[in-house]
């Protein structure tokens, strides 16, 4: 996935929703740690933690 697919994927599923309380739990894979996809995060006024790569147990939060 490319970062400018992460950070419209992100738009589009917290459209028109309140997602102030919403923790988004994201590998440390490059689209998910680029300063765009971070600034849109914190614009959109989510929360991001990062986890482990290759570690899906920890999706499960």
């Amino acid at each position: 996935m490319r970062r400018r697919n992460a950070v419209d994927g992100l738009v589009k599923a917290v459209d028109g929703r309140d997602v102030t309380q919403l923790i988004l739990l994201s590998d440390n894979r490059s689209q998910f740690t680029s300063d765009e996809f971070m600034d849109s995060v914190k614009a959109q006024g989510t929360g991001q933690e990062f986890i482990q790569m290759s570690t899906p147990e920890q999706h499960c939060k």
